[in-house]
């Protein structure tokens, strides 16, 4: 690549962040990189930087086409569950490339018009031989009654029913991307309902050791909600998986963490597993969100530049 090249291309990647983590900014370029190289659209304002414009943030209209979406029954699904009503933010999901709810999207819905196809991938990645039938499968999940479960806001990205060799299974799937497990902490030693979850139920070892670990909050909360339901179904097991980036060192440390402490299977998966098992049943699809999400050797070159240019 000539100079000018180089700074014609970089010029088109749009601004870039320097306050997040170093692993944060890696993903925002290349996010920014699959805007300019593959969707050839241009850049938009962040609404989480008060407007200011972002290379990893799609222009209003390319966001209103479905191009953050890896097809368009992904994109119809997204659509549907903001229909539904609050939970799923039509801002981010649409147009913020490094969006969690829309890669929670992209890696489900290709898979749930054939539930055999999700049962299969769940299976792959998960390492499991058990799973027999879908049953049901939400996104972004909170019960309309919230007064009979916890009474507060806790939301589970997705949640599935399942029937598996020998008994119902309730799986909670938590998905993130560049944000974090703990970015919102609640009181839950004010909050009678985990106290007695952990009576009927025991979801952990010491639920007061638990409730009381700042960086633990959100799992702990998802998992008792999950809890909650998987109660109300009468399903006997339940399974919480964390589907997180193979760079983000710190969400498989904090899941592992939070499984010693649950009594609950917790299941940590790297994004690059999951597509990884896609591709033996969707293998265009999977192609295409491992160029969107994790070949990062794409864009290294420009990023060695942008990172000199920046030093």
């Amino acid at each position: 690549m000539t100079g000018a090249t180089t700074s014609a291309l970089l010029e088109a990647l749009g601004p870039q962040s320097a306050s997040d983590s170093l692993a944060s900014q890696r993903a925002r370029f290349h996010q920014s990189w699959f805007r300019a190289s593959v969707l050839k659209v241009e850049y938009g304002a962040s609404r989480s930087t008060r407007g200011r414009l972002s290379g990893a943030v799609l222009d209003e209209l390319s966001g209103a086409a479905g191009l953050n979406f890896v097809d368009t029954v992904t994109h119809f699904a997204f659509l549907a569950r903001h229909a539904e009503g609050w939970g799923v933010d039509p801002v981010q999901t649409s147009r913020h490339l490094v969006s969690s709810q829309a890669l929670m999207f992209n890696i489900f819905a290709p898979l749930l018009q054939r539930p055999d196809h999700f049962l299969e991938v769940l299976s792959l990645a998960c390492g499991r031989s058990d799973l027999v039938e879908l049953v049901s499968f939400a996104y972004e999940y909170a019960p309309s009654n919230r007064g009979d479960y916890l009474n507060d806001m806790t939301r589970i990205d997705a949640i599935a029913r399942v029937r598996t060799t020998t008994a119902s299974e309730t799986i909670a799937f938590e998905v993130k991307y560049v944000d974090r497990f703990n970015s919102r902490v609640l009181d839950l030693h004010a909050n009678p309902n985990y106290e007695m979850l952990q009576r009927t139920r025991r979801c952990w070892r010491d639920v007061e050791l638990v409730c009381a670990v700042p960086r633990l909050n959100q799992l702990t909360r998802v998992h008792a909600l999950a809890a909650s339901i998987a109660a109300q179904h009468g399903d006997e097991r339940l399974t919480l998986i964390g589907l997180h980036r193979s760079a983000d060192v710190n969400a498989g440390s904090i899941l592992r963490e939070y499984g010693s402490h649950a009594t609950d299977t917790i299941v940590p998966v790297t994004i690059d597993a999951w597509v990884s098992a896609m591709s033996a049943v969707v293998g265009t699809t999977a192609s295409q969100l491992a160029e969107r999400y994790l070949r990062y050797e794409h864009s290294e070159a420009l990023w060695r530049e942008f990172r000199g240019h920046s030093a």
